[in-house]
C-alpha cells in the first residue's frame, strides 16, 4: 500500500508539473505572437515611412528640374499642376503663406519652389556651352588651397668621362617649379517681385526660378571662356605661337592663321594639320577640335580635288563630325574667323588643359518692410577656373587687323 502511496503521489506531482509548464509555455507563445505582430506592424510602419520619404525625394527632383513630374501611389501629381492651383488660390483671393513660395522655409510649401538649384545650375551651364560639358567642373567648399604646384624646368643631366678634372664641379641645374593660382568670379541674380504681382498672380513660379538657372548659367558659361573679375577666362590663358619647350608655362600655344584659311582648301588642311600636330602625342587620344556654327560650316563646306569633305561623319551620334580623324565640337560661345585678334579653333584635351571650380551660392529671401514688403529674391554662384597643362590646348587665331 505504502508503494502504491508513493506512485499515485509521484504521478500526482508529475501531473501538475506539466500542466504547470503547459501553462507556461501557452504563455509564452502567446508573448511571441504578441512580439511577432508588433515587428510585423512596425516593418509596415516603416515601409510606409519610406514609401513617403521616396514620394518627397520625387518631389524635390521634380521642382529641381522645373518640369517632370512625380508618380505616387493612387495618381500622378504634376507639379505644374500644383503652382497652377496655388497660382489660382492667389487670384481668388486665396493668400496662404507667399514667402515659402520663394523662400521653401514652410514643409508644406517647400515643393513650390525649385529645390537644389545649386546642384542643377552645373547641367544648364553644359547645356549653354558645349566646351563646359568636356570639361571637369569639380563643387569646392571654398577657394583656399585650390593653387596647383607644377614644375616648368627638369633636372639636368650630362655626360662626361671618368677622371676628368673638375667635372664634378660643374652643376647640371635642378628642377624648378611655379605655381597655377585658380581665379573666381561671383555670379548674382537679384529680382523684386512686388505685392500686386503676388496679389494679381502675375508671375509664374516654376518660370521665376527657370529664369534664375539660365541667367546664371549663361553668365557662367560665357566668363568661364571670356573672363571676369578675378577669373581671366580660357581665351586669356592662350600666348604665342611658340613651341612647348619655348613658350612660357602658363600659357597655351596659339598659332597665327595664315591668308587663306577658310577659302582654299589646301592651305586650311595644311594649317589645320599644322595645329594637330603642334599637340604632344600624349594628349591626342582625348583631343576634340571646337570651333563656333559659322567656322564648322566654313570648314564644312570645304572638299579636296575629288570632292571629299574636310570634316567628315557629320551626321555621327555624340558630335558635330570628325577632322583630320578627331571628333569636332560646336561651341556657338566661340569667336569666329572674323573676329579679329581672336582664338577661332581649338584643338585638345580640355580635360587635362583646364579645372573649373564651383562653390555653392546663396539664395535669400526677404519682405522687409522698408521695402514696401515686397519680395526680394538674391541668388548667387562663385564659380573660377584654373589652368592645369598647358600643353594640352593648342589655338588658331585669326589675324589681327
Amino acid at each position: 500500500m505504502e508503494i502504491n502511496q508513493m506512485i499515485e503521489g509521484i504521478a500526482q506531482k508529475q501531473a501538475e508539473f506539466v500542466e504547470k509548464n503547459t501553462a507556461e509555455v501557452e504563455g509564452i507563445k502567446s508573448q511571441l505572437q504578441e512580439l511577432a505582430e508588433t515587428k510585423s506592424a512596425l516593418q509596415t510602419a516603416n515601409e510606409t515611412i519610406e514609401s513617403i520619404k521616396s514620394e518627397i525625394e520625387q518631389v524635390k527632383a521634380a521642382q529641381a528640374k522645373g518640369r517632370f513630374s512625380m508618380t505616387t501611389q493612387n495618381q500622378e501629381v504634376k507639379f505644374t499642376d500644383i503652382c497652377a492651383a496655388y497660382k489660382s488660390a492667389i487670384v481668388s483671393g486665396q493668400m496662404g503663406e507667399t514667402k515659402a513660395v520663394f523662400a521653401s522655409t514652410n514643409a508644406d510649401m517647400a515643393a513650390l519652389y525649385v529645390q537644389g538649384w545649386e546642384a542643377e545650375i552645373i547641367k544648364p551651364m553644359k547645356d549653354f556651352s558645349p566646351i563646359l560639358s568636356k570639361v571637369g567642373i569639380r563643387d569646392v567648399d571654398s577657394t583656399r588651397g585650390l593653387r596647383k604646384r607644377v614644375q616648368v624646368a627638369k633636372t639636368g643631366s650630362r655626360v662626361g668621362h671618368e677622371n676628368v678634372a673638375n667635372a664634378m664641379l660643374t652643376d647640371t641645374g635642378a628642377a624648378k617649379f611655379e605655381w597655377y593660382t585658380a581665379g573666381f568670379a561671383c555670379i548674382e541674380s537679384f529680382q523684386v517681385i512686388t505685392n500686386e504681382a503676388k496679389r494679381e498672380g502675375d508671375f509664374d513660379m516654376v518660370g521665376l526660378a527657370a529664369d534664375v538657372q539660365e541667367t546664371l548659367a549663361v553668365a557662367a558659361a560665357r566668363n568661364a571662356l571670356f573672363g571676369c573679375e578675378q577669373m581671366p577666362g580660357l581665351f586669356a590663358y592662350f600666348g604665342d605661337n611658340k613651341a612647348d619647350a619655348e613658350r612660357a608655362f602658363d600659357k597655351y600655344q596659339a598659332l597665327d592663321m595664315v591668308k587663306g584659311f577658310g577659302t582654299d582648301y589646301s592651305i586650311s588642311l595644311k594649317q589645320l594639320q599644322a595645329v594637330k600636330r603642334a599637340l604632344a602625342m600624349a594628349y591626342r587620344n582625348a583631343a576634340v577640335w571646337y570651333m563656333n556654327e559659322e567656322t564648322y560650316d566654313v570648314l564644312g563646306a570645304m572638299v579636296d580635288a575629288t570632292g571629299r569633305p574636310l570634316i567628315k561623319d557629320i551626321l555621327t551620334e555624340g558630335f558635330d563630325g570628325q577632322l583630320l580623324g578627331r571628333p569636332v565640337v560646336i561651341d556657338p560661345t566661340m569667336p569666329g574667323l572674323n573676329d579679329a585678334g581672336k582664338i577661332a579653333v581649338m584643338f585638345g584635351d580640355l580635360q587635362r588643359a583646364v579645372q573649373f571650380f564651383r562653390i555653392n551660392g546663396a539664395h535669400k529671401v526677404d519682405e522687409l518692410a522698408i521695402f514696401r514688403g515686397n519680395t526680394h529674391i538674391y541668388d548667387s554662384v562663385e564659380f573660377g577656373m584654373r589652368m592645369e597643362h598647358s600643353f594640352a590646348l593648342k589655338g588658331l587665331r585669326t589675324a589681327a587687323k
